[in-house]
């Protein structure tokens, strides 16, 4: 059937109706991609039955918000992965949302397309970072001199450039001869607050 050939399962959470129901629109609108629900929070549905390849969660207000959410549906879920949504093109709210336990960081202004592209990313196993945020970070260290406590290590700047180009965490600890951990603790290095 049609709906099997839709090989990219999503589970939409956004408290907000409208913007719900065009998310689902505009995923639903790409062949490889099935909208097996939407619900206005974590709380109360039974994810699990929907069994999504990836939930697309829309971002709390606090950490321990955010961080409660991912964790139900890391319950519910476990092998789904996790894109937040957010308002804030941010470095900092970006790495509340990864060390939360996200898979991907998504600002909301950008295009259907860039939505589409960003959820098959994540649901192909690479940690999305809006491009705009991988920018803003290697500019910043970009030609720094001295040595500085914020400045980025030859590693994380190799790490950066493989995000940038779209790998994975695995694929990223293949490359670089590292670990899936020390690749996480790195990403999460490098966008702290920065």
């Amino acid at each position: 059937t049609k709906e099997e050939e839709r090989s990219v399962r999503v589970y939409v959470v956004q408290p907000q109706a409208l913007l719900a129901k065009a998310l689902c629109n505009v995923l639903q609108q790409d062949a490889s991609i099935s909208v097996v629900g939407d619900a206005a929070s974590v709380r109360g549905n039974d994810l699990s039955k929907a069994d999504p390849t990836l939930i697309l969660l829309d971002s709390e207000s606090s950490f321990e918000a955010l961080s409660s959410a991912i964790g139900t549906c890391r319950i519910a879920c476990s092998g789904a992965r996790i894109g937040v949504l957010s308002e804030h093109l941010s470095a900092e709210v970006m790495q509340r949302a990864f060390a939360a336990g996200a898979d991907g960081y998504i600002v909301k202004d950008i295009t259907p397309e860039e939505l589409v592209g960003a959820v098959k990313s994540m649901a192909a196993g690479t940690l999305y970072v809006d491009p705009r945020l991988v920018g803003l970070i290697l500019r910043k260290h970009a030609g720094i001199g001295r040595r500085d406590p914020n400045e980025l290590s030859p590693r994380e700047a190799d790490i950066v450039r493989l995000i940038a180009a779209g790998l994975s965490n695995r694929e990223i600890s293949v490359r670089l001869g590292l670990s899936d951990k020390t690749v996480k603790n790195h990403v999460s290095h490098i966008f702290a607050d920065r």
